[in-house]
C-alpha cells in the first residue's frame, strides 16, 4: 500500500473505534469522546516506512512484530505512569501498516528474528533504483487491491478534512490533533 492508503484507512478504522472504546474501557469521566489524537494515528500509520525506507530503502526492522510490540510496551509503561497514551497509538498505527501491507505474506520479515537474522532480499542502490523497481512492479504486474486501496484511503482523508472544516476545528485539531 501507498501513503493515501495507509493514512486513510487507519484514521478511519481509528475513527470507527473511538467511541465504542471510550464507552467501554474507559468510564465516562475519565475522557471526554475524540481524544485520540489523530496526528499521532497519521504517523503511526506511516512509521513503519519512515524508518525503514531511508535506511534500507526495503521493508526491514520497522515492518516486524517485534518493532510494534516494542513501541507497546513502551507504550504501556508510558501509559502506567502518567497515563499518556501517545506510544500506544503510534503501535496501533504501525500495527495496522503491517497488516496493509500484508506482511503475513512475508514471515521472515514479520516474525523476524524467529526465521533468522537476515531480513532484506533486495537492497536496491539508491532511490533511482527503487522507483524503477517500483515502476517497473506497477507496469507488469498491476494489483488492484493496492489502487483500491489509495481510492478508500482518499475518500477517508478528504471526509476527515471535511469534517474539520466543517466544524471548523481546523486550527483545534493542528494545535492538539483530537476532533472535539
Amino acid at each position: 500500500m501507498f501513503l493515501l492508503a495507509h493514512v486513510g484507512i487507519t484514521l478511519g478504522v481509528a475513527r470507527a473505534l473511538d467511541s465504542p472504546l471510550r464507552t467501554r474501557v474507559l468510564k465516562p469521566s475519565d475522557q471526554p469522546y475524540g481524544r485520540i489524537d489523530y496526528r499521532l494515528v497519521m504517523v503511526g500509520s506511516m512509521l513503519p516506512d519512515i524508518i525503514d525506507k531511508p535506511i534500507t530503502s526495503v521493508r526491514a526492522f520497522a515492518h516486524t512484530l517485534l518493532f510494534v510490540l516494542i513501541i507497546a510496551l513502551i507504550g504501556l509503561y508510558i501509559y502506567k505512569r502518567p497515563r499518556r497514551t501517545g506510544m500506544l497509538i503510534l503501535s496501533f498505527g504501525s500495527f495496522l501498516h503491517l497488516l496493509l501491507d500484508e506482511m503475513w505474506a512475508s514471515p521472515a520479515i514479520l516474525l523476524w528474528p524467529i526465521y533468522g537474522w537476515d531480513i532484506w532480499d533486495f537492497a536496491p542502490s539508491g532511490f533511482i533504483e527503487l522507483i524503477m523497481k517500483i515502476i517497473r512492479g506497477l507496469s507488469t504486474d498491476p494489483q488492484v487491491h493496492i489502487v483500491a486501496g489509495e481510492i478508500v484511503g482518499a475518500i477517508i482523508i478528504t471526509g476527515f478534512i471535511l469534517e474539520l472544516l466543517w466544524r471548523r476545528k481546523t486550527s483545534a485539531f493542528i494545535k492538539d490533533g483530537i476532533i472535539r
